[in-house]
């Protein structure tokens, strides 16, 4: 996949300079932010949309995912690979040590201010990639990558899935400072609806192949699992929410309804009736 200097200069605009040194001298850290790609969606995927000669500024009529990933790609390696290099920007090495690039016509950023931008410039390759993932999970050739296995394992991928969690702002970041209690929270609700139920949606959700009433069950089962990690008082309320659904669609879960977590949920302890023919004297 080509990277090209307007692809740079449209995504940022920081970085223009009279001429092409810096692009030039960013070119290793492109290439390894490509091979990382290269791992993350899978070797033949990256080689599907490395054929269209896409630029992140152009429009997409079609709405073309293919196009939408690539240009996703690119986003994703120019903010890595600008944040990467950016410490090394204005060094030289000399004789005596390293020295900072002068110019009698710039007067040198604080470094606060480069420090906000290296941040602005991680958050925004952080939520490029998940862009890149959601897009990637939409071909069947992407399950064979290794992004696939170690990213889309969980129904909180998303740094769009933050606001669920109390961090509306929140990027991929957050969500790891939380997978622990996020994996918790996702194994009790696994054993409430079943394994074999939760792995079904969970499925359709990383094959961006839910039908609109899956979706609306996913919607559930993310409100109560952010119930649990963030401490809600409506955790249970929540889950009694999640459960009421399923019965209330229980025609579409054929799966939910066959499992044993369906039976336990609809248990109904004995009742000792004195009319009943099985009635035990106390």
């Amino acid at each position: 996949m080509k990277f090209y200097l307007e692809d740079f200069n449209n995504m940022l605009p920081v970085a223009r300079i009279p001429d092409e040194d810096l692009f030039n001298a960013m070119q290793h850290e492109i290439e390894m932010k490509f091979n990382l790609v290269r791992r993350l969606i899978g070797q033949s995927l990256y080689d599907q949309i490395s054929d269209l000669d896409v630029r992140v500024s152009d429009f997409n009529d079609d709405n073309d995912i293919a196009v939408e990933l690539a240009k996703a790609v690119k986003r994703f390696v120019g903010t890595a690979a600008f944040h990467d290099i950016l410490p090394q920007v204005d060094l030289v090495l000399t004789s005596t040590g390293f020295g900072v690039v002068s110019n009698q016509n710039v007067a040198p950023a604080s470094v606060e201010r480069v420090e906000r931008l290296r941040q602005q410039l991680h958050e925004a390759s952080l939520n490029y990639l998940d862009y890149m993932l959601d897009y990637a999970r939409h071909f069947e050739i992407f399950k064979e990558s290794e992004g696939w296995r170690l990213y889309l394992n969980t129904f909180f991928w998303n740094h769009r899935q933050c606001p669920m969690l109390g961090n509306p702002n929140g990027t991929r970041d957050y969500l790891d400072t939380l997978r622990p209690a996020i994996t918790e929270a996702e194994n009790s609700v696994r054993i409430l609806i079943s394994p074999e139920f939760f792995l079904e949606l969970l499925n359709a959700e990383r094959t961006a192949s839910a039908t609109s009433i899956q979706e609306m069950a996913i919607d559930f089962v993310r409100k109560a699992v952010a119930a649990v990690v963030t401490k809600s008082p409506m955790a249970k309320t929540m889950a009694r929410t999640l459960l009421s659904f399923l019965d209330e669609q229980l025609e579409h879960f054929p799966t939910y309804a066959a499992s044993t977590a369906y039976q336990a949920n609809h248990f109904k302890p004995y009742k000792n009736d004195k009319d009943d023919p099985c009635f035990i004297f106390a």
